[in-house]
């Protein structure tokens, strides 16, 4: 089976998933980066490896991209650029082939981040139509990046009983009892948070900042660590700056935490930061509204859940981490990393996405799997309403 994957560029976020499937399919597995990497990413690790054995760069050779993607028995299909519209219905006419009828799978996050309104929009659905809904009885397949994506689809009627739960998948690190125990909470002493990504409005860096002058203000004893770039002098002492840093830094401050704050509105189509935090046995204290919490998080399991991306309930929901006994927060944490470590990884994602591979190529329906994890059937949470996207004014408060 020739398993062929193009999408923007290659990430650490991509690249555990790939390594699991080439060890798998060896030389049939090809990644084809179709853009190149801007600078602003390579400082930050983004950019991959050029000896990786499965990586083609598609604007270094894209006749012979072209024609691998051809003739390979499955494609997967990311979102590879707005100007590459016509290499995306090149790869989907493949599925529409009487003589083929060559499977597609179709790696997506929501399509209405900013408003589910959009979806009267007449000429959005033509759009719509072209891009999605001409395939309904095409071996074309979705996979769900993201907990409300396939509610997104399901409003224009895409897809029908044809998409499978998926997400981003991090290196996950396979920790021993005796190496998870220090990641862990040790009791009686100061409890420490972090935030990590980009400090921008959607993802709301001020609210971790609220949070330490109130936890402050009462004299309470923690450290809050900032994976990103801010100043703020009167929390010298509280919190830590650490400015941007490639994901093996950030991973060093995650390990010297407890409980991790992901603050991001409905714009984040995934968050992978979640995976990551779980990832260092971090609880989470997490917005509803980013993709990866409602398949990450478990509310009063392995962290806290808050709505509406009200700053208010994202405190209670942080100050509940914070107030459990010692042993509660170290099963919250240990339920985290087992969550990750057994379900959410590329490990399984692999598994499970070639099972489904063989299924098409052998021309039978293909089937979930079970549980909740990658591939199996997903639920349909409703995303943020009209009056929650309309409220959200695009501004962070000054750091």
């Amino acid at each position: 089976m020739k398993l062929t994957f193009i999408s923007n560029y290659m990430n650490h976020h991509q690249q555990p998933l790939c390594d699991e499937l080439y060890r798998a399919l060896g030389d049939d597995f090809t990644f084809i980066q179709r853009m190149e990497v801007d600078e602003g990413r390579i400082a930050l690790g983004w950019a991959a490896e050029h000896e990786l054995p499965y990586l083609r760069l598609f604007y270094e050779d894209e006749a012979g991209s072209r024609a691998l993607l051809d003739e390979s028995d499955i494609v997967m299909l990311g979102w590879i650029g707005d100007d590459a519209a016509w290499l995306e219905d090149e790869i989907l006419r493949g599925s529409l082939d009487r003589g083929r009828r060559r499977p597609v799978l179709r790696v997506s996050e929501r399509i209405y981040k900013t408003g589910r309104w959009k979806a009267i929009s007449p000429r959005g659905l033509v759009a719509k139509y072209h891009q999605h809904i001409r395939y309904r009885r095409a071996p074309v397949y979705l996979l769900c990046a993201g907990g409300y994506v396939a509610s997104d689809y399901i409003m224009i009627g895409a897809y029908p009983d044809k998409m499978f739960r998926w997400g981003y998948f991090p290196e996950i690190r396979e920790l021993s009892r005796e190496e998870l125990e220090p990641l862990l909470y040790p009791g009686g002493g100061r409890i420490e948070l972090i935030w990590a990504g980009r400090m921008i409005p959607w993802k709301h860096p001020e609210y971790a900042i609220r949070l330490a002058r109130s936890l402050k203000s009462e004299g309470r004893d923690f450290r809050l660590t900032m994976v990103g770039d801010a100043a703020d002098s009167d929390l010298a002492g509280y919190v830590t700056f650490t400015g941007a840093l490639p994901p093996a830094e950030v991973r060093k401050y995650m390990d010297m935490a407890h409980i991790g704050l992901f603050t991001s509105n409905y714009l984040e189509g995934w968050g992978a930061v979640v995976n990551e935090m779980q990832g260092s046995a971090l609880a989470v204290a997490a917005s509803w509204e980013a993709g990866s919490v409602p398949e990450l998080i478990r509310n009063g399991e392995n962290g806290y859940i808050y709505k509406k991306g009200d700053y208010e309930r994202f405190e209670q929901a942080a100050r509940a981490l914070m107030d459990l006994t010692p042993g509660t927060l170290r099963s919250f944490e240990k339920r985290a990393y087992e969550n990750v470590r057994n379900t959410w990884n590329a490990r399984v994602a692999a598994r499970e996405l070639l099972r489904v591979c063989g299924e098409l190529v052998e021309g039978r329906k293909p089937t979930f799997a079970e549980g909740y994890g990658p591939m199996s059937e997903p639920d349909l949470p409703l995303p943020a309403g009209l009056f929650r996207t309309l409220a959200e004014n695009g501004t962070a408060e000054d750091l």
